[in-house]
């Protein structure tokens, strides 16, 4: 089982990923999620978590820390596509399933019933795409970066001192305050 301190401590190594300087790493990522949110294409976003996944690979991940990933982004997956399976309420859409029919008493009044539509399935799995994507992404630059190397980065980009070392703190305490929680 992955503890809660080494959740977020970095995974050592010395892959290309590992190698790449902090500043890069961070402006990458700064760049990769604005593509994220700007893509619309489940192909093309499907295109973007593979890229990801390439680079767990690359950067020889620990099957401890991918199972943490995979089982995360399942989770946002499925709640993020059924929400908006259910919840979708642009036009047009189209019906798959009923659950609750609108002329049931009492709950089909107040909800007008409860459907599993089309167009939400697919705009939910665009959503956890990106979601998936970015969240996947942001572990690995953590998990391969060391703290005082992201905070060396920060300031390198010209992030205010102050700023950057509450964001590299809030990193390391993490763990320490999940472990206490727990």
């Amino acid at each position: 089982m992955l503890g809660a301190r080494s959740f977020t401590e970095p995974a050592p190594g010395h892959s290309l990923i590992h190698a790449i300087d902090p500043r890069a790493k961070i402006v990458g990522l700064a760049c990769f999620s604005l593509v994220a949110i700007t893509l619309d294409s489940p192909r093309a976003l499907g295109v973007l978590v593979g890229l990801v996944a390439l680079c767990y690979v690359i950067a020889g991940m620990p099957m401890s820390k991918v199972r943490v990933v995979l089982f995360t982004a399942l989770l946002m997956t499925w709640g993020t596509v059924l929400s908006q399976a259910l919840f979708y309420a642009q036009e047009p859409r189209t019906a798959l399933l009923v659950l609750l029919p609108a002329k049931t008493p009492i709950l089909g009044a107040l909800t007008h019933g409860i459907y599993v539509y089309q167009e939400g399935l697919l705009h939910g799995a665009v959503q956890s795409m990106r979601m998936d994507a970015m969240f996947a992404l942001g572990l690995l630059f953590a998990w391969t970066t060391d703290p005082r190397d992201a905070l060396y980065g920060l300031i390198g980009l010209g992030v205010p001192y102050g700023m950057a070392f509450m964001v590299i703190t809030a990193m390391r305490f993490l763990p320490l305050l999940i472990s206490e929680v727990s």
